[in-house]
């Protein structure tokens, strides 16, 4: 699954560049249902060497977006109430310590 493990990997860091009114309503509707998701596990994976994936990853879209820096995206989660500030995934990053360990 070439494309999932791409996809999965680089879709923020290309939306980043020119995120559009059609872009966010795509990623919000796919973000907010992101915790478990597949994409969520295969980024993982790639991003978390040794992470343990047995059960819930607990992974929210706010994480998601916390992880590519996506301002814009992480603000629209938290004020629309998707998704909890200060959720651990299943190793405890929260989405502002995901935040910073990427830079952002």
């Amino acid at each position: 699954m070439p494309l999932l493990k791409y996809s999965s990997r680089y879709w923020g860091t290309h939306a980043k560049r020119e995120f559009s009114d059609c872009g966010m309503s795509l990623a919000l509707e796919h973000l907010s249902r992101y915790e478990d998701h597949i994409s969520a596990i295969s980024l993982l994976r790639q991003s978390q060497a040794g992470y343990d994936f047995c059960g819930s990853t607990l992974f929210s879209g706010l994480h998601c977006a916390s992880f590519f820096g996506i301002v814009e995206l992480a603000t629209a989660l938290v004020s629309g109430g998707v998704c909890e500030i200060n959720q651990p995934d299943r190793s405890d990053a929260t989405p502002i310590s995901m935040a910073a360990r990427n830079g952002h």
